[in-house]
């Protein structure tokens, strides 16, 4: 039932007398001990461990690509790290929402569904060599959960327009942010993800100086 392996773990195809299994790639499980420990025991939000990775060229995966936030989030989120490999995990369903890409197809496609996560008591588990003990991975789980519950993009106070427009410029959404007067006073204002230098570092100059001439009219 293996299908690859993730980030710190090499796939070994099954043979005539062996199935197919996971093996611990020890330079990249070095990799994913740190970030477990970054985040678990430092403290460093996700956004940190990746620049830190970035700054010091750890090399991917796949070796070619610089590491993102989602990719970071997704290792610590991965149950197979402490020796759980899971399937079954997602399943097809109608889409709930317009993605950029659909975006600038017009928003539709002929096949209009997308993968959605199906509950844990659901994924079939399959044991596989760890790489985190358990406790270090419940510590991340519940920092995740608690991030998650109380992180500052949560919308506090319920906005009109919140997620129905996007940027003409770019297609990225529009988000409700605000600024704070010399006189402590809140003025609430809607930003273009395509605004924010460090969701796209190293190719800002296809969107952020015309988004950022639009905010500054």
């Amino acid at each position: 039932m293996f299908y690859g392996a993730p980030y710190g773990f090499n796939y070994i195809k099954k043979t005539d007398v062996t199935a197919a299994r996971y093996e611990i790639n020890e330079d990249q499980a070095l990799v994913v001990r740190e970030v477990y420990q970054l985040y678990a025991e430092e403290f460093l939000s996700i956004g940190a461990i990746t620049g830190q990775l970035n700054a010091r060229k750890v090399p991917t995966k796949k070796g070619i690509s610089k590491w993102e936030r989602s990719t970071v989030w997704g290792m610590l989120r991965n149950p197979a790290y402490c020796g759980k490999a899971c399937y079954g995990k997602t399943e097809q369903t109608d889409r709930q929402r317009i993605t950029k890409p659909l975006r600038a197809k017009g928003g539709y496609l002929a096949k209009d569904g997308c993968n959605k996560e199906k509950p844990r008591k659901e994924w079939i588990e399959i044991p596989v060599p760890p790489i985190v003990n358990q406790s270090i991975f419940d510590i991340v789980q519940e920092r995740l959960a608690n991030n998650k519950l109380h992180s500052k993009r949560n919308t506090k106070v319920e906005t009109l327009l919140q997620g129905m427009m996007v940027c003409r410029e770019c297609g990225y959404s529009l988000y409700r942010t605000f600024t704070t007067t010399s006189a402590k006073n809140k003025i609430y204002y809607y930003r273009c993800f395509g605004s924010d230098d460090y969701r796209f570092e190293g190719w800002q100059e296809m969107y952020l100086p015309t988004c950022k001439a639009r905010l500054s009219r």
